[in-house]
């Protein structure tokens, strides 16, 4: 979150593009899914195992999911 906060616009936009443009897979640990979805196709989210997997938003839908995982 600190990453994509503390960018200005276009400086945001700029890492998501090279982000994506790198054509490999890219492990990233966040909490925020919203800056998150911007790069990603898949999530897993963790609690000590993985609790989740699909989209970001299959995941963000998944009120449960987002409440074990202390997300919401």
């Amino acid at each position: 979150r600190v990453l994509f906060r503390s960018l200005d616009p276009r400086g945001r936009r700029e890492l998501v593009e090279t982000v994506k443009g790198l054509g490999c897979t890219i492990i990233i640990a966040t909490h925020d899914l919203e800056a998150a979805s911007l790069v990603a196709d898949r999530a897993y989210i963790l609690s000590r195992e993985i609790i989740g997997e699909g989209t970001i938003d299959e995941l963000m839908a998944d009120r449960g999911l987002m409440e074990r995982a202390d997300l919401i």
